[in-house]
């Protein structure tokens, strides 16, 4: 897909194959204040917006999945590992979120301060840097804080 700033401020997503399919094109209607992220297997993508991350499939028809919400603002792109998402949230909340739709969290946890910066994840831990600037580890499969 590619991403299409507007005028207006919004942007639209469109299929990079067929560019002038409408019904394979997303509008968002508020500006993106952060940049949308591929899921690691390229079936889905997600994007950030205020209290949500919205998840769209692109698998075949372009279309919009599912949401997670958080207590408080999402702070960064989510980051892609497998079957899932590392979400952040400005409380400190650090959350692992599935594809699936119902029970699309897997576990969440708070980390004891706010996080404005993206985290760095892969398969086995998240690193997650607070505004204090202390340095957190979280295990991925079960969210516990490694150090």
């Amino acid at each position: 897909f590619v991403f299409v700033p507007m005028v207006n401020g919004s942007v639209e997503a469109f299929d990079k194959d067929d560019l002038g399919a409408s019904e394979n094109s997303l509008r968002f209607t508020n500006s993106l204040r952060h940049p949308p992220v591929a899921s690691a297997d390229s079936k889905f993508i997600a994007w950030p917006d205020g209290h949500y991350v919205y998840f769209a499939s692109i698998e075949g028809r372009f279309r919009l999945w599912s949401r997670v919400e958080s207590m408080d603002e999402i702070t960064t792109t989510p980051v892609a590992i497998s079957n899932g998402m590392i979400i952040t949230s400005k409380d400190g909340t650090v959350m692992r979120a599935n594809y699936e739709r119902l029970q699309q969290i897997v576990w969440r946890e708070s980390v004891g301060g706010p996080v404005m910066e993206r985290p760095l994840a892969n398969d086995s831990i998240v690193l997650v840097q607070l505004t204090d600037g202390q340095l957190k580890c979280l295990n991925t499969e079960d969210g516990s804080v490694l150090w």
